[in-house]
């Protein structure tokens, strides 16, 4: 690299001209020039990929840029969760902290610029909302150090406070890939996959079947089955953990349910069980009291006899 300055004092008011040119090969950066500001002009190739445009600063000076690079990208496949806690909340969580997953992938890029894949991450969210544990299962991407870094972020995420306490239990994939020039999709086998692409389950699950609520009260058939169904992943848990044991476990468990007037569950407990568990029907019933309603049109309470009918699936 050559540089070489040049100062210069006119009559009149205190002036100083400073030039300053930069040689290095095309591939680097390019010319330095200017008068009254800063100039850059050239391409240049980093870590992240090529760049190539002008870049000016100063009362003189005029720049324009651009970053035809390579771009970090994470996508999230279908996130597996066994526990009292929607799916939706938990990749909420995930796409929140989607910057540190990137820190974590370009820095890894710097050993490997062709670095892509996937990594399958399972841990446990704690009644607190803390991660308890987080560990690989499966890296696709070969690079032992990203893998820890993603762990070691993870550990230090916060989750909303499950509902009916307990742990829950979060099987995600990470997709790394890079985009190639501007625009341009992922590489087709590296692109973050659909909500549709499952990743095989491998714990047993069961299915809720849709029933009919008998319902006397001010409150109509459509908005308890809404809430209903905005919980069904915590009746689902309730289920499946003891599915895990009894794998032929199916029938009909019906609860009976009382809302205050503020819309708050003021009894739950079980009025008909098929399924011969009762630990299913004593975790439903401990899930149910915590639920909230709208409130009964005209104050007074709902009485609500609610069939939940479980089969494997």
């Amino acid at each position: 690299m050559l540089a070489r300055l040049r100062f210069e004092r006119r009559q009149g008011p205190p002036r100083v001209e400073v030039r300053v040119e930069l040689r290095r090969p095309p591939t680097a950066i390019g010319g330095l020039a200017g008068a009254g500001g800063l100039g850059l002009r050239g391409t240049g190739r980093g870590g992240g990929g090529t760049g190539e445009g002008t870049l000016g600063l100063g009362s003189r000076g005029r720049g324009e840029g651009g970053d035809e690079g390579a771009a970090e990208r994470v996508g999230f496949g279908r996130v597996e969760v066994r526990g009292p806690l929607p799916r939706e909340a938990v990749r909420r969580v995930l796409r929140r902290h989607e910057r540190e997953l990137r820190h974590c992938y370009a820095t890894a890029r710097r050993e490997q610029p062709e670095l892509a894949g996937r990594l399958l991450v399972e841990f446990e969210i704690g009644p607190q909302g803390r991660v308890g544990s987080a560990r690989v299962t499966e890296n696709g991407l070969g690079h032992a150090a990203l893998a820890q870094c993603v762990v070691r972020r993870l550990r230090r995420w916060r989750f909303p406070h499950p509902d009916v306490g307990g742990t829950v239990r979060v099987r995600s994939p990470f997709v790394f890939a890079t985009v190639r020039r501007r625009g341009a999709p992922p590489d087709a086998e590296a692109r973050p996959p659909r909500e549709e692409d499952a990743t095989p389950p491998s714990r047993p699950r069961g299915q809720l079947a849709p029933a009919r609520p008998t319902i006397r009260g001010a409150l109509s058939r459509e908005v308890i089955q809404r809430v209903v169904r905005q919980h069904a992943n915590e009746a689902r848990y309730c289920y499946e953990r003891r599915l895990g044991e009894h794998p032929r476990l199916a029938g009909r468990l019906v609860l009976r349910f009382v809302i205050s007037p503020e819309g708050r569950v003021a009894s739950a407990s079980v009025d008909e069980d098929t399924l011969g568990d009762a630990a299913v029907g004593a975790c439903l019933a401990h899930a149910v009291r915590r639920w909230r309603f709208p409130r009964p049109s005209g104050g007074g309470i709902v009485l609500v006899r609610y069939p939940f009918v479980f089969r494997p699936g």
